[in-house]
């Protein structure tokens, strides 16, 4: 059996802890040994939850260690999957037991979809993509490698996502759009064209409010 191992207990790993529990193949498949964080006393103020075990950079992964980032920071969680995939690390999946994954979609490593989800027919989720609460990724969709989706977020049929981008709380995305690789949509914001990379857009309808150097 497999041993999941949570890199950062930050609030949103307290809620990965809490729904790996409750995804697809818990107790048969895998438990849950713990987290990995650079505060060892991260958890100090509560006690329902597994402990931390060391740092990321210097933890002794086990053989039957898999382990899955609990970092929204579409940046810094990718950083966290090098580094752990660099010592030899193998990143693992959670899918709550409430999603309903449709035929002919396809999930990538390293993902973490909450609760509610809806991932449409023929959708394709690259990896490390972090989906939250009650997302819609319609038909045809594509999520390019280390996206983050909000709660209730909607992605209309054969919408494209470059790899890196952050899709905020209740943000919607018309059909068949692009956003660009690094690109982030505001909470609330509907897009209705498509999106440049590298750039932040808010608003309904969406417009370009900040641009990357």
């Amino acid at each position: 059996m497999k041993k999941l191992i949570i890199i950062g207990a930050g609030g949103y790993g307290r809620e990965v802890s809490t729904m790996a529990r409750q995804s697809l193949g818990y107790g048969q498949d895998f438990i849950v040994k713990g987290f990995l964080d650079s505060k060892v006393d991260a958890l100090k103020s509560y006690n329902a939850y597994p402990p931390i075990l060391g740092d990321i950079g210097d933890y002794v992964i086990q053989p039957d260690d898999v382990f899955v980032c609990a970092i929204e920071d579409v940046v810094r969680r990718r950083h966290c999957y090098d580094v752990i995939i660099e010592r030899g690390g193998q990143p693992y999946t959670l899918i709550h037991q409430s999603c309903r994954v449709a035929d002919g979609a396809e999930i990538g490593l390293g993902c973490v979809l909450s609760y509610d989800i809806i991932v449409s027919n023929d959708t394709q989720i690259g990896d490390q993509v972090l989906i939250n609460s009650r997302a819609i990724i319609g038909h045809d969709s594509r999520v390019a490698n280390g996206c983050s989706i909000g709660v209730q977020a909607f992605l209309a049929g054969a919408v494209k996502l470059g790899a890196g981008v952050t899709i905020h709380a209740s943000a919607s995305i018309h059909k068949g759009l692009t956003i660009g690789s690094g690109a982030s949509v505001g909470m609330s914001s509907t897009v209705v064209r498509d999106v440049p990379a590298n750039v932040t857009v808010f608003g309904t309808p969406a417009k370009v409010i900040f641009t990357k150097a």
